[in-house]
Formats: C-alpha cells, sequence, structure tokens
C-alpha cells in the first residue's frame, strides 16, 4: 500500500490544532508522513508545533499566512516538503472516523485513473423528497471540496510544472486538468465531517490541553516514559516575557511527578533569557492522573 503525505493547515488556535492532530493521530494506521502549515504564528501555535515535532509525531511545520484559503486549496505551499505517493489536504476543523486514510488510498490504489478523491462533501441545497440512503462508495462528481481530499503526488506535481507559478489567486486548475487528462474526480461519503470550532482561551506557555493527555500507567506496573524534549544548553525559539527577545537558553529540567502515585509525568523547564537574564519556566505535561 502507498504512503501517504498529510498536509494540514491550521487557521484556529492551539485547541483546535492540537485536537485535530489527536483526531489523525488516533484514526489513521496507513504509513503516513504529517506536515502542518499554520496560518497563526502566534507563541501557542509555534510551542506546540516545536514540541510534537521533537517528539516526532510530526514531521514537519511552516507558517503559512495565506492559509490555502478560497477556492484555490494552497496545497501548492506544502507538496514540496511531502515525500508520500499521496497527497491529502486537511483543515483543522474535521473529525475523522477511523479507518478513514487507509479506506481512502484504498479507493485511490484500486482505481488508477482516479485523480482526487473529495472526502468532505460540498455544500449544496438539499433536492425536495426523502433524503438519499447512505453511500459508502466513491460518488463521481464535477467538483471536489477542497476542505479535505487525497490526489496522487506525481499528478499534482506535473501540474504546478505546467502552471510554473502563474495561477488566478482566487482559483485552482488542478481539478479542470486533471479531467482534460480523463482523471476521474469523487466524493467518498462517511469519513469525514466539519465540525463547528469554538474558541478556547489561551492554555498556558508550554502546558498541554490536559483533557487531552494519555494518562499514567498503573503505580505496581511500569514506567511509562517521558521525553525530554529540550537539552540543556540549548536554545528555543520562544518569547521572554520579560523584552520580548524570541531566544532562550535552557539552564533546567525539572521532572515532574503525579502526587497520588508518584509517577513521572513529565517535565518543567528553566529557560533563561540571553537579552535581559531573566529567568521563566515552560511546563510540558505528558501524562495525567487516571484518578
Amino acid at each position: 500500500m502507498g504512503t501517504a503525505s498529510i498536509v494540514l493547515f491550521a487557521s484556529h488556535d492551539v485547541a483546535a490544532l492540537s485536537a485535530t492532530l489527536h483526531g489523525i493521530w488516533d484514526t489513521a494506521r496507513q504509513p503516513y508522513e504529517l506536515i502542518v502549515l499554520a496560518s497563526c504564528c502566534d507563541e501557542d501555535v509555534a510551542g506546540y508545533l516545536m514540541r510534537q515535532y521533537r517528539r516526532g509525531r510530526i514531521t514537519s511545520f511552516g507558517f503559512d499566512v495565506a492559509g490555502g484559503c478560497g477556492r484555490h486549496c494552497g496545497l501548492d505551499h506544502g507538496f514540496h516538503f511531502a515525500s508520500g505517493q499521496y497527497l491529502v489536504r486537511a483543515h483543522d476543523d474535521l473529525q475523522f472516523q477511523p479507518g478513514w486514510l487507509e479506506r481512502a488510498i484504498d479507493v485511490m490504489e484500486a482505481t488508477p485513473k482516479m485523480g482526487c478523491l473529495g472526502l468532505v462533501a460540498c455544500a449544496q441545497k438539499r433536492k425536495p423528497g426523502r433524503p438519499p440512503k447512505p453511500r459508502f462508495e466513491p460518488v463521481p462528481c464535477e467538483l471536489v471540496d477542497t476542505t479535505c481530499f487525497v490526489t496522487r503526488h506525481d499528478l499534482f506535481e506535473r501540474h504546478e510544472s505546467e502552471l510554473l507559478g502563474s495561477r488566478p489567486a482566487d482559483s485552482c486548475l488542478y481539478q479542470e486538468r486533471l479531467k482534460e487528462l480523463g482523471f476521474a474526480l469523487a466524493y467518498l461519503p462517511g469519513l469525514v465531517k466539519r465540525i463547528e470550532v469554538v474558541p478556547q482561551p489561551l492554555v498556558r506557555m508550554g502546558a498541554e490541553i490536559e483533557g487531552e493527555l494519555p494518562y499514567h500507567g498503573p503505580a505496581s506496573g511500569a514506567v511509562q516514559r517521558i521525553n525530554q524534549i529540550y537539552e540543556l544548553g540549548e536554545d528555543v525559539l520562544l518569547t521572554c516575557m520579560a523584552c520580548g527577545n524570541n531566544e532562550l537558553e535552557v539552564v533546567a529540567a525539572k521532572v515532574e511527578f503525579c502526587r497520588e502515585h508518584g509517577l513521572p509525568v513529565g517535565f518543567t523547564y528553566t529557560l533563561c533569557c540571553r537579552q535581559c537574564g531573566e529567568l521563566q519556566h515552560e511546563e510540558d505535561l505528558q501524562f495525567r492522573c487516571p484518578e
């Protein structure tokens, strides 16, 4: 089975980004790499992405002010970093069903002339009468919703080479070109759906959203492994709360323990600003207590 590169466009806050990443990690078993392009480059999003990258949970990340919004999907901003045979475009307001990626790749591999497979239904007026019965097979269509779709890396790369950087700002010619080349467009229902994103209060710098952390193991069992993502003496790109400098040095790393069971659940780092010398702390919790 071919490998996939998921390019996730993030335009909401760190809570929505975290929820979407967890949704992908929990539901995708197909071999894949995960690339994040965030249009919001505030400290919380940047810090969160850096931690996930250091832990190996995302392959790479960057900041894309354009965000891949509008009719043009923006995938050209991220496919250069992708190495998978298939490209998956996604957004951070989606909910994924278990096995969604495997099912989509199966359809692409079983249908060599499938050029673009949409995973989110296009918005359209509902026809009068009974709603159609749910279908779980690809439905041919004239237009694929660009919120979430799968396509072939070589086809998209060929298209980008033909454009040579020239494109309308508010449209995407890729789907029209696929049809000209004899490739099909289809929508595969039942795998991905849009959800409403409710803005959440900003989390503390460096802290994970507690409700999404895994539980630590039993006190009598094997001790789970916590990952030290910052090394002593390392320079990290975080903002000094005193002077606004963006380069801090890691001067200490303290292991944090569950108060109830005494098991390690993460680290607290002490950071020193190279410009003003002010110290500040960043908490990196990786587990929570099940009680």
